[in-house]
C-alpha cells in the first residue's frame, strides 16, 4: 500500500513539476511578447511624431506657396512692365516651382510614414493577440497546477492517514510482544 502511495505521489509530482514547466515556458514567452509590445509602441510613438513633424512641414510650406501665388497674381496683374517686377516674378516663379517640388516630395514622405505607421499598427495588434492566447495559456496551465497540487494535497493526506493507522498497529502489535 505504501508503494502504491509512494508512486501515485512521485506520478503527481512529476506531473506538477511538467506543469511548473509549461507554466514557465509560458511566462518567458509572456515576457518576450510584452518586449515586442513595447517596442511596436515606440515604433507607434516615432511614427507619430514623423507624421506629425511632415504635417507641419507640409502646412508651412503650403502658406508659403500661397503667399508666393498671390505675390504672383499681384506681379502679374499689374501693368507697370517694370524689369523689377519681371525679375520678382521670375524669382517668385523659381521660387513657387521649388516649394511645389519641396511639397511633393513631403507629401510621399508623409505617405511612407502612413504606410510605416499602418504595417506597426497591424504588427502591434497582432502582437497583442497573441499575448493574449499566451495569457489564456498560461491560466490554463494554472488551474491545472492547482488542481494536480489539490489532488497531490488529497493523496498526501490519505496517505498519512494509512501510515498513521500501520503506525499504531505496528504499536500495538509491538506492545504486545
Amino acid at each position: 500500500m505504501m508503494e502504491e502511495n509512494e508512486q501515485d505521489l512521485k506520478e503527481m509530482e512529476d506531473a506538477l513539476n511538467e506543469k511548473v514547466k509549461e507554466a514557465s515556458d509560458a511566462l518567458e514567452r509572456l515576457e518576450e511578447l510584452t518586449a515586442m509590445l513595447q517596442e511596436a509602441r515606440d515604433s507607434e510613438e516615432k511614427c507619430l511624431q514623423q507624421r506629425t513633424e511632415s504635417d507641419a512641414e507640409t502646412f508651412r510650406l503650403q502658406r508659403e506657396l500661397d503667399r508666393l501665388r498671390a505675390q504672383q497674381n499681384a506681379v502679374s496683374n499689374g501693368s507697370t512692365g517694370n524689369e523689377v517686377l519681371l525679375t520678382q516674378l521670375n524669382k517668385t516663379n523659381d521660387e513657387r516651382e521649388l516649394l511645389e517640388r519641396t511639397l511633393v516630395d513631403l507629401q510621399k514622405r508623409m505617405a511612407s510614414v502612413n504606410d510605416d505607421f499602418a504595417k506597426q499598427k497591424s504588427a502591434w495588434h497582432q502582437k497583442d493577440k497573441e499575448t493574449e492566447e499566451v495569457i489564456k495559456e498560461l491560466r490554463k496551465c494554472l488551474r491545472i497546477a492547482m488542481g494536480n497540487l489539490s489532488q497531490c494535497q488529497t493523496t498526501i493526506s490519505t496517505s498519512g492517514g494509512v501510515l498513521s493507522g500501520l503506525e499504531a498497529e505496528v504499536r500495538r502489535l509491538y506492545e504486545m510482544q
